[in-house]
């Protein structure tokens, strides 16, 4: 809000203090409620009206205000989220952007006392709220079945990716002209973003992740994640996370983070690929593939979890991402992750308190972010001792000359030489019992020879 107020305050070629008085008299205003001038305007024009569960109709047949008022709402949440829209985001954001009209003088330029209100609430529904199908990017209203499939959930992305443009443009306008005035929406944008989501959820973050990771796999490179990078060279909850993070105790940072290239793209599709997915999971019960083909109970709770809501205001046990997560894990024992194998955390009630909003708590973040680090780091380091037991079986003359180059390696991204003995011993052990199966007795080939007097030489380091 406030960067779309310097924004505003920017073009019209006025002070950008004046935003201070604007959102000091919306809030006043805002505290007043229904009883205030402006409020009473802004009812008439219905401006503070809910409009969260008929903006998605691309029929207008489908668009009836009655629906509104459907006990399904209320069993659903809809009711409570259309509170929140009318309430927490309409009526203050019609208040801020009517006073900072005030300010930049457009009263002046009016063509009837109305008019100003009626310019607030579109300001209002283009920047904050609305949902219709036709003010959304053509990718999505133009492009028919594939763009209602692949459009739901994405108007927070194209609208913050949209400010980011639009504050992008105004800046470089600003850069040419010399206008510092101009400037300020971007920087207040950015400072607005870091605040909410930290630098973990900073634009880009999840993109130089991706990059990263497949310039590492792809051709050996060691560049870092950006998350690696931050975790190693910021120690500071409020920047890595948040102050909002910090302040709450729960992980905002995923509602409030930087649209991303490798996130969802196409939720409606996946809904019904869910429900497939579940059908898919009834059939297997029964065991008509076989008793192995039975889903294991992490199965079963990936399965659930892709048709139910992320968060439910519904009684524990009924709908929600945190309930059916409880349900499918023992107390005291650690949360497994969707493979069926433990994971590193063993959940708190404050922990499952947070689920059960549909995120997760500041400590359950950390150790997350950490523990991917770490696996990511372990398969590093058993890439690379594969390669060096496959050089020492199959290429024993070029033994000198490759394997200094992997421990080079393997020290550039700091292992210890008992991390890498280690790796080595497990790996060779499975050779040596991936023989055994096979029936191939040691010393019966010169790899096997060679693969056992390696595995005398680590067992006597040890």
């Amino acid at each position: 809000m406030p960067p779309k107020l310097l924004a505003m305050a920017g073009e019209a070629g006025v002070n950008q203090l004046h935003v201070i008085p604007a959102m000091s008299r919306a809030l006043g205003k805002l505290m007043k409620l229904d009883d205030s001038v402006d409020a009473k305007e802004f009812q008439k024009i219905n401006a503070f009206e809910a409009t969260f569960n008929y903006d998605w109709s691309t029929y207008a047949g489908d668009a009836n205000p009655h629906l509104k008022k459907h006990i399904a709402n209320h069993l659903t949440g809809l009711s409570t989220l259309m509170w929140i829209e009318s309430n927490a985001v309409r009526r203050p954001a019609s208040h801020m952007f009517l006073e900072m009209l005030r300010e930049i003088g457009y009263e002046r330029i009016a063509k009837d006392p109305g008019e100003i209100y009626r310019v607030a609430k579109e300001m209002t529904d283009h920047y904050m709220v609305s949902t219709r199908f036709y003010e959304k990017p053509h990718v999505f209203s133009r492009t028919g079945l594939f763009g209602m499939a692949v459009g739901p959930l994405q108007s927070f992305a194209t609208t913050w990716l949209g400010m980011l443009r639009e504050y992008s443009k105004l800046s470089f306008q600003g850069l040419k002209e010399g206008s510092l005035s101009k400037q300020v929406p971007l920087a207040s944008f950015f400072a607005g973003s870091l605040l909410t989501t930290g630098m973990l959820g900073f634009v880009g973050v999840k993109e130089w992740d991706a990059l990263a990771e497949f310039l590492n796999k792809q051709f050996g490179f060691n560049l870092p994640t950006g998350t690696e990078y931050i975790l190693s060279n910021v120690k500071s909850t409020k920047l890595r996370h948040g102050a909002l993070t910090e302040a709450l105790g729960l992980n905002v940072g995923a509602t409030f983070g930087a649209p991303t290239m490798t996130g969802s793209l196409a939720p409606g599709l996946q809904f019904y690929g869910a429900l497939a997915n579940m059908g898919l999971l009834g059939v297997r019960q029964t065991g008509v593939f076989g008793e192995a083909n039975v889903p294991q109970s992490a199965e079963w709770r990936e399965g659930i979890k892709g048709w139910t809501p992320r968060f439910s205001p519904l009684p524990e046990g009924i709908g929600g991402w945190g309930y059916t997560e409880q349900h499918f894990t023992p107390p005291g024992r650690p949360y497994e992750e969707a493979s069926g194998r433990g994971g590193p955390i063993v959940r708190t009630p404050e922990d499952w308190a947070a689920r059960r909003l549909g995120t997760y708590s500041l400590e359950e973040s950390a150790q997350k972010i950490e523990h991917y680090t770490a696996q990511k780091r372990q398969k590093s380091l058993t890439k690379e001792v594969n390669r060096a037991v496959e050089i020492i079986l199959n290429e024993p003359d070029k033994i000198n000359e490759k394997l200094p180059v992997l421990w080079e390696s393997l020290a550039e991204k700091q292992f210890t030489s008992q991390e890498i003995r280690s790796a080595l011993l497990r790996k060779v052990q499975e050779r040596l019992i991936e023989a055994d199966v096979r029936g191939v007795k040691g010393g019966a080939t010169a790899r096997q020879q060679r693969l056992w007097l390696l595995y005398q030489q680590l067992q006597g380091q040890r």
